[in-house]
C-alpha cells in the first residue's frame, strides 16, 4: 500500500529560530536597562537633591531643613536673606556651605566623566586613573614643581604641574603600549601598571 508521504518541513537553522524569538521571551538586558535609565537617573538625581541639603544643613552649627530650604529659596529668587531666617543661619548656608556643597557635586561630576572618558579611550571598563599611572604622573608634576620652582608666581602652580605630569603619563603610557605592536586594551593595563612604578620613583 503506498502511504504519499509529503516534503520535509523547513528546518530552520538555530541562528533564525533565536534571532526571531517569540513573543513570550523575556525583555534582553540590554532592553532592560534602557528602559530604567530614566528612573535610576530621576532617583540619582533626587538623591543627590536630599545629600546636598543634609550636607548644608549638618555641621558643627546645625541648621533645621527648612530655614536652609527658605533661605536658598529667598537667596537664589530675590538675591535677599529670607526674613524669617536668623543673621547667623543666613550667613552660615549661604555664603560657607552652599559654595562647597555646589563645588563639591561639580568635582564629583568632573571625577565621573573624566572616568567614563579614560575607561572609554582604553575600551576597558576596569581603566581607572591609578591603574593606568595618570595619578602618579600628577603627582611627580606637582613634585617637580616644588622641587625646580616652576610657574612660580601663579596661584595654580601645583594644581598646573600635576595637569602637565597626568597628560605626559598619559603619553608615555600610549608610548610604550606600541612598542612593538597594536596598543591594545591588555597592552594599556600593563604600561599604566609599569609607569604606576616608575612615577613613584621618581618622586
Amino acid at each position: 500500500m503506498d502511504v504519499g508521504v509529503g516534503p520535509p518541513p523547513p528546518v530552520r537553522s538555530a541562528r533564525t529560530q533565536a534571532g526571531r524569538g517569540s513573543a513570550s521571551d523575556p525583555p534582553k538586558p540590554g532592553r532592560l536597562g534602557m528602559s530604567l535609565m530614566p528612573v535610576t537617573v530621576m532617583a540619582l538625581v533626587v538623591a543627590l537633591t536630599i545629600s546636598a541639603f543634609l550636607a548644608v544643613s549638618l555641621g558643627p552649627s546645625s541648621i533645621p531643613l527648612d530655614q536652609v530650604w527658605r533661605t536658598v529659596l529667598a537667596r537664589g529668587i530675590s538675591g535677599e536673606a529670607a526674613p524669617d531666617v536668623p543673621g547667623s543661619a543666613d550667613t552660615i548656608v549661604w555664603l560657607l556651605r552652599v559654595p562647597r556643597v555646589l563645588l563639591a557635586m561639580v568635582v564629583g561630576a568632573g571625577l565621573a566623566c573624566a572616568g567614563v572618558a579614560l575607561q572609554a579611550l582604553v575600551r576597558n571598563p576596569l581603566a581607572e586613573p591609578y591603574l593606568l599611572g595618570v595619578s602618579s604622573g600628577a603627582t611627580t608634576g606637582a613634585a617637580a614643581v616644588m622641587l625646580f620652582g616652576l610657574f612660580a608666581g601663579t596661584a595654580f602652580a601645583r594644581p598646573l604641574g600635576a595637569f602637565v605630569g597626568a597628560v605626559m603619563a598619559v603619553l608615555i603610557v600610549f608610548w610604550v603600549a606600541r612598542l612593538g605592536g597594536e596598543a591594545n586594551s591588555l597592552r594599556l593595563i600593563l604600561a599604566g601598571v609599569a609607569m604606576g612604578g616608575v612615577f613613584p620613583s621618581l618622586t
